[in-house]
């Protein structure tokens, strides 16, 4: 090798020397900020992971609500009977009645006393 071949690799080294300190310095760096990435994005896809959960779960509740639903419209459509509610009146004494419509067998609670008597006959 010449000597002026020698000094221009030597120039081109020297050039590098620079750059190759600041990727030295970025290394590190880059490393550690990948790290942190890594970690977010765990976090990130835990998350995801839960709401999926939740998201089924809440699909499931709605999809027996509904069949639920269906099923106490065809067992009212089965039954025929239409109840009307009653309503109060200028009398509210006149909405008290039998608890089961047609029987009047026993005695009915007609106050709290009533009820309280018959939950501790029944030990509660």
């Amino acid at each position: 090798m010449s000597a002026q071949g020698y000094e221009g690799v030597v120039q081109s080294i020297d050039g590098l020397l620079p750059l190759l300190k600041s990727v030295e310095k970025f290394l590190p760096a880059a490393r550690s900020n990948s790290e942190l990435i890594r970690r977010n994005l765990a976090d990130v896809l835990m998350a995801q992971g839960y709401q999926d959960l939740t998201g089924q779960i809440i699909r499931s509740v709605m999809k027996l609500v509904e069949e639920l639903e269906a099923a106490l419209g065809n067992l009212a459509r089965l039954s025929g009977d239409v109840v009307e509610h009653a309503t109060m009146g200028d009398n509210p004494s006149a909405g008290q009645g039998p608890a089961v419509p047609g029987v009047s067998k026993g005695d009915i609670a007609s106050g709290q006393t009533d009820v309280d008597a018959l939950l501790s006959g029944l030990g509660m």
